[in-house]
């Protein structure tokens, strides 16, 4: 159980996430670290295996049961075993061994470390683990009850995921006996610390933006991540990822749905369950977009996004419109310099169309004034998105149809859509 529980350790899905694999060696490059944790994991799985056979043994010394009637049952078993997760989820083994596969595979660790990224960002994963693993609790027994966080997790001093100025003190973390044991009552002096002290600036808004001239861009804050995580190298290290993702920068990454945000999809989906927690909304031609994070969610949300993002980079466009207009005037009709005036003009006036077009979507969805239920689950969450959200997933707009034509009446939305006449 304890070798399962370590190498669930780096699965974000896991109630025992610590850190991603690539973090938990202190190899130079990515490659050096890729090659660290495929041998670790190769460790682990034969000696799982190994424990595997000596129960197997045990029992069917214990049955009497050997020579042909042991090969009977095995291949019987082999076919239609089961992998139980640290976490007590049963998976069909197939499912299983095909995953730990992929989680050997160079994109899929790196992923997992971007994501990891933005999970600091967003302040859900407790970034001063990663600089300093002693921090992170020690797990309980494993009989004793699944931890309400994960070990990684950014915390409060309830032992809660962490709130704006509720972030729990290194003197707290070290005082807790375990991952869900709060410390002894009065053993911590100052059990929280001011924002400003935390290394990263967290987005409590949950909101993130694919921007470059917003602070808040998706880009600059996973690289503000990487720059905590290895300093002077994180120019080498983000380089080295980009190879091993095959793409050509973070921004092209981030931008197509069919990179991260797929792989989050597929990261966070079991059999029929789907519950993405980092959701893309994008414009019509992906000139722009917004990162959402789940569980931050709240019923001014979309307006935060309107008022705080995009209006002001519609604005920010449409001066930008007023200056090449300008130049192409100055340009005259003729030259070539009146060529590229009049090439940079259209270009801008096709961006702010996607702009627009994109502020409008999020504008309706905003208008229906739909109250966020968390019980309701992903999907009927992102239903009214449904104009916003890309092709991988496609989701929100069946939930969505599925809504107005009265199912899912349990439902918060569903009741929501009920009383605004819309069903």
């Amino acid at each position: 159980m304890s070798l399962k529980r370590n190498a669930d350790s780096t699965d974000e899905t896991s109630h025992v996430y610590c850190l991603p694999a690539l973090t938990q060696t202190q190899a130079m490059t990515l490659q050096e670290r890729l090659a660290h944790w495929r041998k670790q994991a190769s460790q682990i799985e034969r000696q799982i295996a190994e424990h595997r056979r000596e129960i197997d043994d045990v029992v069917f010394n214990l049955y009497e049961i050997k020579g042909v009637d042991r090969q009977a049952i095995e291949g019987a078993l082999g076919e239609a075993s089961t992998a139980v997760s640290s976490d007590g989820e049963e998976r069909a083994e197939t499912e299983s061994a095909g995953e730990a596969t992929a989680l050997l595979d160079g994109g899929v660790l790196v992923t997992d470390l971007l994501s990891y990224t933005v999970g600091c960002v967003f302040g859900r994963w407790d970034a001063r683990i990663a600089l300093d693993p002693s921090l992170a609790p020690e797990l309980a027994d494993p009989f004793a009850p699944l931890p309400v966080c994960p070990p990684g997790m950014l915390v409060g001093p309830d032992g809660l995921p962490a709130i704006r100025d509720g972030i729990a003190s290194e003197e707290w973390m070290r005082a807790r006996p375990d991952a869900i044991t709060p410390p002894p009552a009065g053993s911590v002096q100052s059990p929280t610390i001011p924002d400003p002290e935390y290394p990263l600036v967290v987005d409590w808004d949950g909101i993130l933006v694919d921007d470059s001239d917003h602070p808040d861009d998706v880009v600059r804050r996973v690289r503000g991540v990487l720059e905590l995580l290895w300093g002077r190298r994180a120019d080498a290290i983000e380089g080295e990822a980009c190879d091993l993702l095959g793409v050509k920068d973070l921004r092209t990454y981030f931008r197509n749905p069919r990179q991260f945000f797929e792989h989050h999809i597929k990261r966070h989906s079991k059999s029929r369950r789907k519950a993405p927690i980092y959701w893309l909304l994008q414009s019509p031609k992906r000139n722009y977009g917004l990162w959402l994070y789940y569980h931050r969610l709240d019923p001014d949300i979309l307006f935060k996004a309107l008022t705080s993002y995009v209006e002001p980079k519609i604005r920010l466009e449409e001066s930008r419109l007023e200056d090449f207009e300008a130049r192409r005037k100055s340009a005259g009709t003729a030259g070539r310099e009146a060529r590229q005036a009049e090439r940079a003009v259209a270009k801008q006036e096709e961006l702010l169309a996607d702009l627009r077009e994109f502020r409008d979507r999020l504008d309706r969805a905003a208008r229906l004034h739909l109250r966020p239920d968390l019980n309701d689950g992903v999907a009927l969450n992102t239903a009214p998105l449904h104009e916003l959200m890309p092709q991988p997933w496609k989701e929100a707009k069946s939930k969505w149809n599925e809504l107005l034509a009265g199912k899912y009446d349990w439902s918060s939305i569903g009741k929501q859509l009920r009383e605004k006449g819309m069903v």
